[in-house]
Order: structure tokens, then sequence, then C-alpha cells
């Protein structure tokens, strides 16, 4: 593609983005001082001083399903809520060597790693040292990802430097050489997770003809000298043409790669919608009580930002550098489940104020937690109680707790139907006056009660479901099965 080509291609794509911009955004949008695309990844966090209207403005309020506590103040002051956004530019049209002079600004760090393949990286600095001299006699600008050749004919690539935009080499230059190699993908996944609007297929969203994934890294090829791309990695955030994309998967699996003509590429679509609002809050006994933190920058920032992809749902446990989180709440919320999945992205408001303490139903998983809820609330409260465990410590507890939901190892319903049963107007041994399994109090016109063999009594529906998953009584431990196995008396009719 010449020259003139690619730019009056590029100013046709600019020219159709700010089109679907102005159309988006219910205004006009000039091709003079334009916006630029939302980033290529999250590089900064924006908290807005409309923070109070986005905890209370109009529409459903953020609901809350858990009590959560002020932190103790290990944690540095900010904001109590934040945004995932950066602004980045298209791919630049022009990757030829700037003019540079004299006053231009001098390269402080660089970071030169070898491009594909396993080479001894102690070599690189002796092989680039007649590359590397010329480059500062001559005053050439170094920029990331220009490629450089050693003695040895293998290839380099400049990994990163600082300033950002590069400079010149000088005597005081420091050289970094440690790290993996870039490797040079074989095989790439894109997944779209934003068509700003759009409905294009995955076909359409690859090829030349939809203008998107297959023109973008054209024009990058075409700029570059060696046709690669910029370095890329799993979880890497690309604008293309103002549609998002994220780097799903990559082959050879490695640390970071570049994209050639070479490379086999895959288009995916991800239908998953955006939480507006989510509350995110750490579980008190996993945070430092030595050194300071930043609970977002430290840690839900860089971890929302490597997870762009996953979904998450009311009562989600996860945890970044020994922390464990919480969602304790997110809009929308859906009222029918309660549990809808949804990503978090740019457009999602974070809120990370408080923290929780681990208490048995705050680390349920949502499925155990909708499971427990279709249970009898006296049943729930023996399942959650600590004396009811085999121990006090809480994850111990949630142990069992998890082996009794999901076992199937208690009774079949024909051994309970051999445990007696009798009138609830009759005599009761321990003087029960109500089911402690759903806490209500036993009526004369109650069925017939559920008498187990420790002479502990229940109303039969609900002994039942409680036996169907474990053996022993939720009052005293007494081993149901051992009992009848043993011929236990029949209580009085």
């Amino acid at each position: 593609m010449a020259d003139n080509d690619l730019a009056a291609y590029r100013e046709e794509q600019r020219r159709r983005w700010l089109q679907r911009q102005s159309t988006v955004n219910g205004g006009t949008a000039s091709s003079e001082g334009s916006p630029q695309p939302e980033a290529t990844n999250v590089d900064a966090a924006q908290s807005s001083s409309a923070g109070t209207a986005a905890a209370t403005g109009t529409g459903s309020p953020l609901v809350r399903i858990t009590a959560v506590q002020n932190n103790s103040g290990s944690s540095a002051s900010g904001p109590s809520h934040h945004r995932m956004s950066s602004t980045s530019p298209p791919p630049p049209a022009s990757r030829g060597t700037p003019k540079v002079t004299e006053e231009d600004q001098p390269l402080q760090k660089c970071h030169i790693l070898p491009l594909g393949g396993e080479v001894n990286n102690l070599d690189a600095l002796d092989q680039l040292n007649g590359v590397l001299k010329t480059l500062r006699t001559e005053k050439k600008a170094v920029r990331e990802d220009d490629v450089l050749e050693g003695r040895n004919k293998q290839e380099y690539v400049i990994a990163s430097v600082l300033p950002k935009e590069g400079g010149i080499i000088v005597e005081p230059t420091e050289f970094f050489i440690e790290g993996p190699p870039v490797e040079k993908f074989t095989k790439l996944q894109l997944v779209c997770t934003d068509q700003n609007g759009e409905d294009n297929s995955e076909e359409t969203l690859f090829s030349s003809v939809g203008n998107y994934v297959a023109p973008y890294f054209q024009s990058q090829f075409n700029n570059h000298p060696h046709k690669i791309t910029e370095i890329l990695d799993v979880n890497h955030m690309l604008d293309i043409f103002g549609l998002k994309f994220v780097v799903a998967a990559a082959e050879p699996p490695c640390t970071h790669g570049v994209v050639t003509p070479d490379t086999t590429m895959y288009v995916n679509i991800d239908n998953s919608q955006e939480f507006t609002r989510i509350h995110v809050v750490p579980f008190q006994d996993t945070l430092s009580r030595v050194y300071q933190y930043d609970l977002w920058n430290d840690y839900l920032k860089p971890y929302f930002k490597g997870h762009p992809l996953r979904t998450y749902a009311v009562n989600d446990i996860f945890d970044y550098h020994g922390v464990q989180f919480k969602v304790v709440a997110a809009e929308p919320y859906s009222s029918a489940s309660g549990f809808e999945r949804r990503r978090v992205g740019r457009s999602t408001t974070i809120f990370c104020e408080g923290s929780v303490t681990p208490t048995l139903r705050n680390l349920l998983s949502p499925e155990m937690a909708q499971q427990l809820q279709h249970l009898p609330p006296g049943l729930q409260m023996l399942l959650l109680n600590t004396d009811m465990m085999a121990s006090g410590d809480v994850y111990e507890r949630l142990m069992d707790l998890q082996e009794t939901l999901s076992s199937r190892s208690g009774l079949d319903q024909a051994t309970v139907n051999r445990i007696p049963t009798q009138p609830a107007t009759a005599p009761r041994e321990h003087n029960q006056d109500q089911c402690m399994i759903c806490l209500n109090d036993f009526s004369p016109s109650d069925p017939p009660l559920r008498v187990l063999p420790c002479s502990h009594v229940f109303h039969a529906a609900c002994i039942d479901e409680w036996l169907r998953r474990n053996t022993d009584c939720p009052i005293c431990k007494d081993n149901v099965q051992r009992s009848l196995r043993n011929g236990a008396p029949r209580p009085s009719q």
C-alpha cells in the first residue's frame, strides 16, 4: 500500500469513527481537534466529582446484600469509586525515522529483548555494541518496537524505553537485557467486547470488507520495516477503529509477542454486558497490617486490567496477591435470579470502600448461597452454626458445609421411612415445643412428627430433607443410621 493510499485509508477510517461517535453522542464532531477513541489499555483511574450523583442518582438503587465495615485505616485514602479509562490514538500512519537534533530529548533507559527464539541474553549487548554505537553517533531516535540486528544476525526488539516517546542514545543511557524473548505469534485469538453500537459478524470484523482487524494489522505491517506489530500479550486491550478487542489467547504460549503476516488470526465476539456499577470489598483478615497500601491502585485496578473477559456476579469471591475480595453489590441487579453475570469494563464505576469479616455465609459461592436459600430457616442456621461443625475455624466449617450441601451420602428414602412417627399431640421426651429446623412451634393440627432414635422430634418434611444429606441428628449429633442398625426402641404411640 503506497503512502498516499495509506493516508487516504486512515483518513477514511477516522471519518467513519467520528461519524459513529457523533451518532452515539447525539451531537456533531469535527475532524479538527477531534477526540481520540477510548483506551487500548487501562493506564489511569479517574474519580469523578459526580461520585455522589453516581451513588444516589436516578434509577434502581445499588443493591447491597451484606453488611460492609469501614477499613481500619491501613489503606491509603482516596476516592470511594473509580473508572477504568484511558486515551490512546490509533496506530501511526507513518513509521519513518523522525528528524532529530542535539536538542532532542536523551534516552534515559532502554529495554532490549531477543525477537523470537531462545538466545543468551548476556550476549545481547555484545552483539549489539556496534549497532548501538552507530545509533548514538548518528543521533537517530530509538523508539519502542524498533528492531535491531546483532552481529550473529539475531534480531532484537526494543521492548520499552524511557521517556515513552523515545529519544537519542547518550552516554548515561541505561540498557536492560533481562527477560524472556519476544515471540513471533503463530496463532492469535481476538475477542471483540464492544462493537460501538454496530452488529458485525465475526467474519466481517476480520475481513477487509469490514475494515477492522485485517486492515488494522496490515497498516501496522506496512508501517514497520520488519513487518511486525507492536508488542502484545494475553489480555492486552486494543482499540481498532472505535471497536474494543482483547487478546484472548496466543501461540506459542509466552509472556509477550508480535503479530507477523504469517500469524493465523481468529476473531470471536463476546456478547456479555458490562456492569454499570459494582461494589467490591476485601476480607478484613486478608489485608496487610504491616505496610501501607492503596486498595485500588495496588490490587483492584491491576486485577481488573488483567482479567478483561471475566464475568462476575453478586457473592463472587476472587483473590489477588494474597488479598481476597467479594462482590457485595452490583447494578444492574437481576431480581429474578439475583446472580446475573457481567463483565467489569471501562463504563463500570467500581466502589471499593469498606471490608467484610469472613463469616461462613459471606464465604459461600453464589451457587451454594442459592442452594442454602431453598432450605428451611432453621436448617440454614444449623448448617451455619459454629457449634454444629467439627471445628470453630471458619474455613474448615466452610468445607464441612460444602460437603454437606453437595453430599448424597445421607439416608435413602426407604430408610427414612423406617424412622417412626408419633401424633403431634403425643407427649415428647425432651419437652420440645418447636421444630429446630423450621423454627415453628408444634401444633396439634400438625401431621405426625418424626421421632429419631435419640427421641428428638421434628416435622417429618423438615427432618427428611436433612437426613437425605446427613445421617446425624441436627441437635445431639447422634448417628441415626447406626442407631437404626442397632435396633433402637420405637417411641410410644
